[in-house]
């Protein structure tokens, strides 16, 4: 999050090394697991907005986790925004190997 305050950055980097990164609105299965070479294993994302604020959008990443050389880890973006109907945004990450 931004503002155009000062920046705490004592609160920012006790923030980021807490651990304390669940997002409450969103809730993955599995969280862990392993997926044989050209197999498929299908992620369930479950969207909660109960206590979440009509008409505002709330962002997390999606963190993956491999066993490859070279790419470890990636980020996916996960955006909800809160209305009359919900808009989820989460891109399509297609990888050949």
């Amino acid at each position: 999050m931004y503002g155009w305050g000062r920046i705490n950055a004592y609160n920012a980097v006790d923030y980021a090394v807490s651990g304390t990164w669940d997002v409450l609105w969103l809730t993955v299965g599995p969280v862990s697991g392993v997926v044989a070479p050209s197999a498929t294993q299908p992620i369930v994302l479950t969207f909660d907005a109960t206590g979440l604020t009509v008409g505002q959008c709330y962002d997390a990443s999606l963190k993956v986790e491999y066993n490859d050389p070279y790419i470890v880890e990636e980020y996916i973006p996960v955006e909800m925004c809160v209305g009359e109907v919900y808009r989820t945004y989460l891109p399509i990450i297609l990888r050949n190997y």
